[in-house]
């Protein structure tokens, strides 16, 4: 994996090791979590994949099938949202899934 700030993932991790032309990676994100269990109290499901995605699209596919394995089905929804992520819309208030602002406001064309 490549060499970023701690910051993104939480904190200091354990290193995994590798070889491209050996191994998987699904088997190398695998790894890696059972390495750092902590990773997935630390980030959300959507968090965790955003990084590893951010390695390459080959990691981010990786990761979406292996986070499966380490979070419950209710922590995310179809499309690998957070179901829980919201935030209150600036014009009428009511609370709207985080990501669903613009669909939200159609419902006001004045905005």
């Amino acid at each position: 994996m490549g060499r970023g700030p701690a910051e993104r993932v939480g904190g200091r991790i354990s290193p995994i090791a590798y070889l491209d032309a050996k191994y998987d990676p699904v088997e190398v994100v695998r790894a890696l979590i059972e390495a750092n269990p902590k990773l997935t109290e630390r980030k959300s499901r959507r968090g965790l994949r955003r990084i590893l995605g951010n390695q390459g699209q080959q990691w981010g596919e990786a990761a979406t099938t292996v986070l499966d394995e380490y979070y419950e089905p209710s922590d995310h929804d179809p499309n690998h949202r957070e179901a829980t992520e919201t935030r209150r819309c600036p014009f009428c208030g009511e609370t709207v899934t985080k990501g669903g602002l613009p669909d939200h406001l159609t419902d006001y064309p004045d905005t």
